[in-house]
């Protein structure tokens, strides 16, 4: 903003110079005249005849006309020009700057924080089925068969001629037992049993996302908390993993990565638009007030009356 106070000032530095410069002869006259009156009153009086009446002198010429300001304005290298009531121009310099060079491009700004986590990803495609598992080995020998049934008992042979009666004998003696017979032959080996029906395929697990308190979850199931991944051991509802045995961490969060090499410096900027010239200016001497317009189609005021009374009172 142009200050008006120290262009004022400037402004009635150069007028005061120039009235200086235009009334030094007169301040010269001026100080002849009165050393010559000065003279004269130091004379001692002396009554003479009375002399014829002079002729009427001629008019005197006619005194320089003052100087004062005419007009005004900014040319487009930014000169203040005033123009005198005498035709007299005086630049007194530039007053409107041009613009500065642009600044350095600014350093770049910090890291920003690492972003919240994704969302849980859509489960993947079931897989194909797996080959047949080789052969299992023979099975061990089945167990012994029963033993056979004993035979049907001997029919009895036919009764003898009774003899005559004898005398009661004594009480014999116990016969020893009777050898053990031989072993039975092993029974004949049953059939084959039929082959059992083929067992339900294992529960593999399923990603549950984020662990719900309120959700049941089945054994193998795989959920996320506090940034950890979670596998159920068993069925389990309500209760919350690393606090309880239910849960196992199959993944821990990772450690903080160390800070990636800072980047190279950006473009330059572009340049900056050309600054307004004044292109106009106008004095109204009433108001003491300069107009100056610009190529941007801004016009500001510039308020000489401080000046003016600066050169009145001078």
């Amino acid at each position: 903003m142009l200050d008006t106070r120290a262009l004022a000032a400037v402004t009635a530095e150069i007028v005061r110079e120039h009235l200086d410069s235009a009334l030094a002869p007169l301040r010269a006259e001026n100080v002849a005249l009165l050393a010559r009156i000065e003279a004269l009153e130091g004379r001692q009086p002396e009554r003479g005849e009375a002399g014829s009446q002079g002729e009427r002198g001629l008019p005197g010429a006619d005194g320089r006309d003052g100087v004062g300001m005419a007009g005004a304005l900014i040319d487009r290298a930014g000169n203040l020009v005033l123009t005198l009531t005498d035709g007299t121009v005086r630049e007194l310099g530039v007053v409107v700057g041009r613009d500065g060079v642009d600044g350095a491009p600014g350093e770049p700004g910090a890291r920003g924080a690492p972003g919240s986590a994704g969302s849980d990803g859509r489960d993947g495609r079931d897989g194909t089925d797996g080959k047949d598992g080789a052969n299992g080995e023979p099975g061990r020998d089945g167990s012994n068969g029963v033993d056979g049934k004993d035979g049907a008992p001997g029919r009895d042979g036919a009764d003898g001629a009774d003899g005559a009666a004898g005398h009661d004998g004594g009480d014999g003696k116990d016969g020893r037992d009777g050898i053990d017979g031989a072993a039975g032959r092993d029974g004949v080996h049953g059939e084959n049993g039929r082959d059992g029906a083929d067992g339900r395929d294992a529960y593999a697990g399923e990603a549950r996302g984020l662990f719900d308190p309120e959700a049941s979850y089945r054994a193998m199931d795989v959920v996320a908390s506090n940034g950890c991944e979670w596998r159920a051991k068993r069925d389990v509802s309500g209760e919350v993993p690393g606090a309880s045995d239910a849960w196992m961490l199959s993944a821990s969060r990772g450690k903080r990565g160390a800070p990636g090499e800072q980047g190279k410096p950006g473009r330059d900027g572009a340049d900056g638009k050309p600054g307004a010239s004044p292109i106009a200016a106008k004095m109204d001497h009433q108001t003491m007030i300069l107009s100056i317009a610009r190529d941007d189609g801004e016009v500001f005021s510039v308020d000489f009356g401080e000046a003016a009374e600066a050169i009145r009172s001078a």
